[in-house]
């Protein structure tokens, strides 16, 4: 196994290990100071990883250097930061209140406090990769087409941290875990209101997107979607299309509206939830995710997890299926002509 993949095995490990002594630090105190200290030593960690990381790269100018620093330091001061019940207290506002809606952030949980470090984490590792790859035009030179395995393991992640955060075996048994997911089979009314909302997203999309270009020059426009077309072209296949639209689906629900919603609430992880989607820059198809975002929020909120995983499964696998037949009709007549 190279080299990398088990520095990243070892990564994943340690951060579900602390995952795992937050939830059993919720009834023993005692492994409060252990989970502290892990969390601590993570915040450090990474720092030290992204200054690394840019005193290393090469498309990182000397002019960019300082706002990536500062920016890190920033990230790894607001992960810390976290870690102080009264800033928590004061983040609070910011979330549903449990003893309002029964679900919510709570101060004084340990995994709430190890859920928000890791948020910090997850979107400082985006944005910081972002700016030490160079941005977009980095971003695409450094493109990897998506493999099966790759949409396997990817899945795979995002599920473990989704279970093992809501106490899977530890706080919870798999039926409560189940249900703290918000997962259980759709009936046909979810199923038809499902399908309605990727409805909806489709009709925003294609308003959005003509909009967009009736206003923006078709160079800017190529250089704001390189990465997004980079991914479209690299799918050739429907049953390539099936197996990003049901992983990307079933994985980003579990874990953004499944684990983190009832938590944080529908706008704070609407609002993470695009943030993390990067590659889309602050274009109007940022306006898109933000809205995708609120669409399937809704639909956990209103329905289940479930119902949420079915929208998103239909509106990727749509917009890819549409992808297809545009490139196969478009060499059709190509070479009829």
């Amino acid at each position: 196994m190279p080299t990398a993949q088990l520095e990243l095995i070892f990564e994943l490990s340690v951060l579900a290990g602390v995952v795992v002594v937050a939830n059993l630090a919720e009834k023993r105190p005692f492994l409060r100071p252990v989970l502290y200290f892990s969390l601590g030593a993570l915040n450090l960690l990474f720092v030290i990883t992204f200054i690394g990381l840019m005193a290393s790269s090469e498309t990182v100018g000397e002019a960019d250097k300082v706002p990536i620093l500062v920016l890190t330091v920033v990230f790894g001061l607001a992960a810390t930061a976290a870690l102080f019940e009264p800033v928590r207290r004061r983040l609070a506002v910011l979330f549903p209140r449990p003893e309002i809606t029964g679900e919510g952030f709570n101060p004084q949980s340990m995994v709430h406090m190890t859920a928000l470090v890791f948020c910090v984490y997850f979107l400082g590792d985006r944005i910081l990769e972002f700016a030490v790859a160079g941005g977009m035009t980095g971003l695409a030179q450094d493109f990897t087409a998506p493999s099966a395995g790759s949409l396997w393991a990817q899945m795979g992640i995002f599920v473990v941290f989704a279970v093992l955060g809501v106490g899977l075996g530890i706080r919870r048994p798999l039926s409560g875990a189940i249900r703290r997911l918000g997962l259980r089979a759709p009936t046909i009314v979810e199923l038809g209101v499902a399908a309605g909302m990727a409805f909806l997203l489709f009709v925003a999309v294609f308003m959005i997107s003509n909009i967009w270009e009736a206003l923006t020059p078709q160079d800017v426009i190529r250089e704001q979607t390189q990465v997004s077309e980079l991914l479209s072209n690299s799918i050739n296949t429907l049953s390539m299309g099936l197996l990003i639209a049901g992983t990307a689906a079933f994985s980003e629900e579990i874990a953004f509206r499944g684990a983190l919603q009832p938590v944080f609430g529908l706008w704070p992880t609407t609002v993470f939830f695009s943030l993390v989607h990067i590659q889309y820059t602050l274009t109007p198809a940022t306006l898109i995710i933000v809205l995708v975002g609120l669409g399937l929020g809704w639909l956990r909120q209103r329905y289940n997890t479930t119902t949420s995983i079915v929208a998103h499964f239909l509106y990727d696998f749509g917009l890819i299926a549409l992808s297809l037949y545009g490139r196969v009709l478009f060499n059709m007549v190509g070479g009829s002509q």
